[in-house]
């Protein structure tokens, strides 16, 4: 993403024969918190090396509550699935699915703050980068509009600069077709870092915010209620995501059978053919 952002900024220039941006300024740009490149940013004059020391202590304890959170209601209780003798009810899995939705929404909470406060912070610190508006209050969201544009400031600029006005840009009037390429674009990049990640291809993520994402965003903000509907979607959403990965992490982990073929063994969910699932 940020090379494309460097390129995309620079090649104007270097058709136009003008001074297009250093190797010093595409490194900076390359640790710097921030997707959208300028040739210069607002700069610190200094590191403060204790709000270093405070994030790093943020950074620790958020780790060792990760870890209390899934040692005692999350991964542990999958880690038996596909192993001989161990067969799963299907309201045992409801059951696991809804308490997944607390798992999931404290680890979502947790990754959060992780991921957008307090490393990107230290980052920001360390290279006294002056923009550190990460994000806004998303949690006060009454609809998915506003959640979308305030919970992740810069995977936003970069989609609103380099893909949703890029698209606009090609002559089309109305707003739909550019926001739907943005969620097509977010969807598909996102899918494919799970999958990186997992090692399988479980498209749960891509179905929810590319399927049900994409109308929430039109919908309008609604007369009552429109934050407790976007805190039980997250609860709901991330639950789902949560409980359907770990299912397929511990089926694939614990050798359920797959397919002869690498790209069906890839594509195809094993937990369903692990024989553990009883009625």
């Amino acid at each position: 993403m940020k090379i494309y952002a460097f390129e995309r900024t620079n090649i104007g220039k270097v058709l136009r024969a003008e001074a297009s941006g250093s190797f010093e300024q595409c490194l900076y740009f390359l640790y710097a918190p921030t997707l959208i490149y300028e040739d210069t940013y607002p700069r610190s004059k200094h590191v403060r090396w204790s709000f270093v020391l405070q994030n790093v202590t943020e950074l620790v304890g958020c780790i060792l509550c990760f870890n209390v959170v899934q040692g005692q209601i999350g991964y542990v209780l999958f880690e038996h699935f596909g192993l001989v003798g161990h067969t799963f009810s299907v309201f045992r899995l409801v059951k696991m699915l809804f308490l997944q939705m607390v798992v999931g929404i404290l680890s979502f909470l947790i990754g959060f703050y992780v991921l957008l406060h307090t490393v990107q912070n230290i980052g920001a610190e360390l290279l006294r980068f002056g923009d550190r508006q990460f994000y806004k209050d998303w949690w006060n969201s009454e609809s998915f509009t506003s959640f979308y544009s305030t919970w992740n400031s810069p995977v936003h600029g970069f989609l609103h600069t380099y893909i949703y006005k890029e698209v606009f840009g090609l002559g089309y009037r109305s707003k739909v077709v550019p926001i739907v390429c943005v969620f097509i674009v977010s969807s598909i990049v996102h899918e494919y870092m799970m999958a990186v990640i997992l090692q399988f291809f479980f498209p749960v993520l891509f179905v929810l915010f590319g399927g049900f994402g994409v109308p929430f965003r039109f919908c309008g903000k609604p007369r009552f209620g429109g934050n407790a509907f976007i805190w039980w979607s997250l609860c709901t959403g991330v639950g789902i995501m949560y409980f359907f990965y770990t299912l397929e992490y511990f089926a694939r982990l614990n050798n359920c059978p797959s397919a002869n073929n690498y790209f069906w063994d890839f594509v195809t969910p094993r937990f369903i053919q692990c024989g553990s699932i009883t009625w």
